[in-house]
């Protein structure tokens, strides 16, 4: 019981420092390598916590260094070089090296002393450890000291590794280097310096990406001027086909965009989806990215894809761009056609604004057919545009289909209904069976639409087998039946 508290109070002084207590329970043949729960000894304990005269009473108790079976690595922050390094006492690491500490043991996770060090930005420390250690040495994930600096930004203990021989281009298990996790984190001058010590501007990680790449994917407009300004490639692409022009436009950064615009990146470079930086940037709805894409493109700036894009997600202010730009270009209506043209889409999504923009730069698609699908659709804004610019109020695509008047009748649009009539569309007209727009207001139970269109004296009769009357009773719409009795 007595050597039980006598190691619960040695881990516990060699933790606060007290040199004192520390000795007097060494001298009465303590076990000086005990542990506590977590695998951590009183030297541990005492080197992170910077108590120098303790370890020096420990060292001379003969405490182990390296704790745990040999060749195995002992927990996280078992080491107590680690732990003093990490914690930034470099007396210590000093005294524990000159007790031949081998400056080369691991924890759990590969990570040398001077792994720690350069995660903690201990640089006074690293200076220590860079008398013996191994400069370059790797944990499990393939990280060296420079490259866990760079990842943290600590450009002190960058400059301190690459003055004694750090390689530069050294990646981890995925090909990351230095110079992309300063890329990645904007560190103007750990790019500037990596840079100058000639590390390699176009390597790539093992899904392509590239430090241009990274400082593009994350905005990094000075870092990414400085890349280029050491001749980074802009097309390089990514396992997806993704070049760092493709992610500035995603992100919609119109400075870095212009940047990769100037250096000649390659703006028709699609993704293996097919798609290109400006269509990203015109699903995105990013403006000044379009207008850059506008003033560099070299075909026909208006092209179908995009400009479908724009008007599926209501960009307005994108499609004037596009439409002003083709315009320029003399190219205004000349593209593609689609099954879904751009003014077709436009009306069935009820888009009235982007209508009139099509709608005055002519060629996008038939007014009536738009018609047609925004009365479907109930969009009063979007027929109302259509029939400004004269789109036919009777338009049928086929006998087969239905015009606007007996799609407002079947889809219970009153106010679409009433804006038709106004316009002059035809009450008698017929579907491909013979049904009137009455008949079809009858059939589905529509009473509102029903009642205008008898007030607007639209014939009942058609050339259907049954009458309105009929169908009504025979789909149980009593309110219709009363209505149509009373006529």
């Amino acid at each position: 019981m007595a050597t039980k508290s006598l190691s619960h109070e040695l881990l516990e002084f060699s933790s606060t420092g007290d040199h004192d207590k520390v000795q007097e329970i060494l001298q009465q043949f303590q076990d000086p390598n005990v542990v506590d729960p977590a695998g951590e000894s009183p030297m541990v304990k005492a080197s992170r916590g910077g108590h120098l005269e303790v370890v020096q009473l420990l060292l001379e108790a003969l405490a182990d260094l390296r704790p745990g079976p040999p060749g195995q690595p002992g927990p996280p922050g078992a080491l107590p070089l680690l732990a003093a390094s990490t914690a930034g006492h470099r007396e210590v690491v000093q005294q524990l090296l000159w007790a031949r500490c081998d400056s080369e043991l691991r924890d759990a996770l590969g990570n040398t002393a001077l792994s720690r060090a350069a995660e903690a930005g201990q640089v006074e420390v690293a200076r220590t450890l860079l008398l013996t250690a191994n400069v370059d040495a790797e944990n499990l994930a393939g990280q060296t000291p420079l490259l866990i600096a760079a990842m943290r930004g600590l450009f002190s203990m960058m400059c301190l590794l690459l003055r004694n021989g750090a390689d530069k281009d050294v990646a981890d298990m995925h090909g990351y280097t230095a110079l992309m996790a300063s890329s990645s984190r904007g560190d103007l001058r750990g790019v500037t310096y990596l840079l100058e010590a000639c590390a390699q501007v176009n390597k790539m990680t093992s899904k392509g990406r590239t430090a241009l790449y990274m400082a593009a994917e994350t905005g990094h407009f000075k870092a990414l001027r400085c890349l280029l300004a050491a001749r980074a490639d802009p097309d390089v692409r990514d396992q997806h086909g993704c070049t760092a022009l493709f992610l500035a436009a995603q992100i919609g950064r119109s400075d870095v965009v212009g940047a990769l615009l100037e250096a000649r990146a390659d703006h028709d470079l699609k993704t293996v989806n097919g798609r290109s930086p400006m269509s990203t940037a015109v699903h995105c709805g990013h403006v000044e990215v379009v207008k850059l894409f506008l003033a560099h493109a070299s075909s026909a700036p208006c092209d179908a894809s995009s400009l479908c894009i724009a008007v599926q997600n209501g960009h307005d202010e994108i499609v004037r761009c596009m439409l002003t730009s083709a315009c320029s270009a003399g190219s205004a209506g000349s593209w593609t056609p689609t099954p879904e043209t751009p003014l077709l889409m436009a009306a069935e999504l009820g888009h009235a604004n982007i209508l009139r923009l099509l709608l005055e730069a002519g060629g996008y698609g038939d007014p009536g057919e738009a018609l047609c699908l925004a009365a479907g659709r109930g969009h009063v804004a979007a027929a109302t545009m259509l029939l400004h610019f004269r789109a036919e109020v009777n338009h049928r695509r086929s006998p087969s289909e239905l015009s606007p008047l007996l799609l407002a009748a079947e889809h219970d649009s009153l106010e679409m209904l009433q804006l038709l009539l106004e316009a002059r569309a035809d009450p008698s007209v017929q579907d491909a069976s013979g049904c009137g727009a009455v008949y079809i207001a009858a059939q589905m139970g529509h009473v509102d639409v029903l009642r205008r269109l008898l007030e607007c004296r639209c014939s009942a009769e058609g050339s259907t087998e049954t009458s309105p009357l009929h169908i009504a009773r025979e789909n149980g719409f009593a309110e219709v039946v009363k209505l149509l009795e009373d006529q």
